[in-house]
C-alpha cells in the first residue's frame, strides 16, 4: 500500500488508518511526504511500535543534474548543435523541478526556431508555465481545481491575496458548482 503525501491524512485524519494497516497482515506500507521529515514525530508510539518504518530521502536536484538531464534529452530528441549551452544553463539555473524543465525545453524546441538560444528559453517560459500546469491540472480533484482558480482569479485582480480572500473566492466557486 502507497499512501502518498501522508501528511495530508496525518494531519486530517490522525494516523488510524497507517496503525490499522501496520497491523494487517499481509501488507507492506509505504509513505511519502515531501513536507515531513521524520514520520515518528507524527504519529502515535503504538502506530510506531509495529509500522517498521525505513526512512529514505530522495535529495533535490542539483542544477548540475537539471543541466545534464536536459542536455542528455536535448542531445536525443533534437538536431545536432540547435540547442546553445547557455539556453540549458538557464533553465537548470532557474529550476530544480525536472518536469517543469523539461517542459520548459519541449516548448522552447517547439517554437519553431533552428536554433534554442537563452532568448528563445527566456521567451518561452510563460508558454512552459501554462503547458506545465495545463499538464497538472487534470490530475486534480474538482476541489483543487477550484482552490486553484480562486488563486488564479485573485491574483489577476490583486497585488496581494491572504488565506481569507482564498478561503472566500474558493467558497464562492464551489458553491456555484
Amino acid at each position: 500500500v502507497v499512501l502518498d503525501e501522508i501528511d495530508f491524512l496525518l494531519f486530517n485524519d490522525g494516523d488510524d488508518l497507517l496503525y490499522t494497516l501496520s497491523r494487517t497482515d499481509g501488507f507492506q506500507i509505504v509513505t511519502i511526504s515531501a513536507n515531513i521529515e521524520d514520520l515518528q514525530e507524527h504519529i502515535k508510539p503504538r502506530t510506531n511500535s509495529t509500522l517498521q518504518s525505513r526512512k529514505l530521502r530522495f535529495e533535490p536536484y542539483t542544477e548540475e543534474k537539471v543541466y545534464e538531464v536536459l542536455a542528455d534529452r536535448a542531445s536525443k530528441s533534437l538536431k545536432p548543435q540547435s540547442i546553445h549551452r547557455n539556453a540549458l544553463e538557464h533553465i537548470s539555473t532557474q529550476t530544480k523541478n525536472l518536469c517543469f524543465g523539461l517542459t520548459w525545453l519541449r516548448t522552447s524546441a517547439e517554437t519553431g526556431e533552428d536554433s534554442i538560444t537563452e532568448t528563445t528559453v527566456r521567451e518561452n517560459r510563460g508558454t512552459a508555465v501554462n503547458s506545465y500546469i495545463d499538464s497538472k491540472l487534470p490530475r486534480l480533484s474538482n476541489h483543487h481545481k477550484q482552490l486553484y482558480e480562486a488563486v488564479e482569479q485573485l491574483c489577476r485582480e490583486n497585488t496581494s491575496v491572504n488565506a481569507g480572500s482564498v478561503y472566500q473566492e474558493y467558497h464562492s466557486l464551489a458553491g456555484e458548482t
